[in-house]
């Protein structure tokens, strides 16, 4: 009867183990996740920067592609106003683009680099 309770002990244990393996990786996901909204598959989309981040002062549309909810319009838009007005201070800023939200900007808030120098 032992051996029964011990070998159930280890099997709930194996499987605790690969929920918690399945959970890590799902936990990456976010990365991929980030096209999401855009209109284009992830399977075809620029990949997010090495450091984690967009410098939307400096980016061109297609590193602009990266941010959820950009798509080529909206990217386009982003690239117009800060030609028109200027660089980018504040995350904020980015709201004066037809098309930025509070929602969509909260998505975009973790990737953005509002560095004005290179």
């Amino acid at each position: 009867m032992k051996k029964t309770g011990s070998i159930i002990g280890w099997v709930l244990i194996g499987m605790s183990l690969l929920c918690c393996s399945l959970s890590a990786i799902s936990a990456k996901k976010p990365a991929a996740d980030a096209f999401s909204g855009s209109g284009r598959s992830g399977a075809y989309a620029t990949p997010v920067p090495p450091d984690g981040t967009v410098s939307v002062n400096f980016a061109g549309a297609e590193e602009l592609l990266v941010l959820p909810g950009v798509g080529e319009t909206l990217a386009s838009a982003i690239l117009e106003e800060r030609t028109k007005n200027g660089p980018f201070h504040y995350p904020e800023d980015l709201m004066a683009v037809k098309g930025i939200g509070k929602s969509k900007l909260a998505a975009m808030r973790p990737l953005l680099d509002m560095s004005e120098e290179e």
